[in-house]
């Protein structure tokens, strides 16, 4: 059910999962249904959990879908598009974390249909992660515990030195892009810029800049939920070590590593890990 005509630019879906039968994707083609066992203890209790779900850069709700498919029964999920992606129209400015994570509050309370006395778990990747940290600090009631998966890092070692390297360059850049010709303003841009930065344009492009300022070390410091971060070694987007980092400043992250899966393949043909990491970690939160 899409709401309709809501005060905010945040789009929110809702599904609920009756008891039935569960289907995900094998981790050889997400092409083949692989009908799960519904036979473990996860899938026999009736947890009435509710979960939010909110994407990477670049991605929309539908992102999750292999890994909702897998939620336990009588589980209530709200996955979202975040301005400029999806169903959701663009900012008008360039957005921080910030600005998106008081949206998607607003857009939770408009909805009013979250029971807060009940369970509710916050899903995120990669910039949804971002937005989860910022969230806590405008509506903490909102979420009981946050699932990370292949959250942006703090850099470390050799990493931290590259970034120092490319910020001091981009610096430089600014300072001389006046006076530089065209093609070699391209070619630093193609140098400097990210994917993501590269396939954003206009106000996108702002918004992603002023996200990527944003100070994970103080959020993650500061940060009080109990928190399941799941990454890869083989994600390259973001390593392994800077997401360790990371979920090391949280007082409650506990980080479970993968092997072999991308930055977005942990989405799609490692769902089946992921989701099963997710159940035992819902399990886990009512013990």
């Amino acid at each position: 059910m899409q709401l309709k005509n809501p005060p905010f630019r945040t789009k929110v879906f809702r599904k609920k999962i009756e008891k039935r039968d569960f289907y995900s994707y094998s981790q050889a083609t997400s092409k083949t249904p692989v009908l799960l066992d519904t036979t473990t203890p996860e899938y026999n209790q009736e947890k009435n959990i509710q979960m939010i779900w909110c994407h990477g850069w670049g991605f929309q709700h539908s992102c999750f879908s292999h890994l909702i498919d897998q939620m336990p029964s009588h589980s209530t999920h709200w996955m979202v598009d975040f301005p400029g992606f999806g169903a959701a129209p663009a900012p008008e400015e360039g957005w921080s974390v910030t600005d998106y994570a008081r949206d998607l509050a607003h857009a939770l309370r408009v909805e009013q249909t979250l029971d807060t006395s009940k369970e509710i778990i916050f899903v995120g990747h990669s910039f949804g992660c971002r937005v989860a940290l910022e969230l806590e600090k405008y509506a903490p009631e909102l979420f009981h515990h946050v699932i990370m998966i292949a959250p942006p890092g703090i850099a470390v070692g050799r990493l931290r030195m590259q970034q120092i390297f490319r910020r001091m360059l981009s610096r430089t850049y600014r300072f001389l892009r006046p006076y530089l010709p065209k093609k070699a303003v391209r070619y630093l841009q193609m140098y400097l810029g990210s994917t993501d930065y590269l396939a954003a344009q206009g106000v996108m492009r702002k918004t992603l800049v002023k996200v990527v300022a944003q100070d994970l070390a103080c959020s993650a410091s500061k940060f009080t939920k109990k928190t399941l971060v799941i990454a890869s070694r083989a994600d390259t987007q973001t390593p392994l070590d800077s997401v360790r980092a990371l979920c090391q400043l949280m007082s409650k992250g506990m980080l479970c590593s993968l092997e072999h899966f991308t930055h977005t393949s942990l989405l799609t043909e490692g769902s089946c890990a992921v989701g099963r990491k997710i159940r035992e970690f819902i399990l886990d939160s009512d013990e």
